[in-house]
């Protein structure tokens, strides 16, 4: 894989996978938003496999990523659990994103 001076530094796909699940699990841990950790585990997480797709860099380097729902679904849920929002906001909006995510 090439790398463009004053490009980010390519991150191995698993690396940022796992980083965004952990970040959004801590950041409803932090919230004390415990029920909906479960959900999001139980609705999204558990779901294994086919929450990915390969996908291809213009160099033709192959590499694993959230399918694109998934990937929302969790930067959102982060973003939510993270804000200084009302908790009984955060727990309905957290709620939300799953079923529009379609989990």
């Amino acid at each position: 894989m090439s790398h463009t001076p004053g490009s980010p530094s390519p991150t191995p796909a698993g690396h940022t996978l796992s980083t965004l699940a952990v970040t959004t699990m801590a950041a409803l841990y932090e919230a004390d938003l415990f029920a909906e950790m479960e959900e999001v585990r139980a609705r999204l997480l558990v779901r294994g496999a086919v929450l990915f797709e390969q996908a291809c860099d213009p160099d033709g380097a192959w590499h694993l990523q959230y399918r694109p729902m998934a990937e929302l679904a969790l930067m959102h849920i982060r973003e939510v659990a993270l804000s200084d929002r009302p908790l009984d906001e955060r727990r309905f909006e957290v709620q939300w994103a799953l079923e529009m995510a379609g989990f």
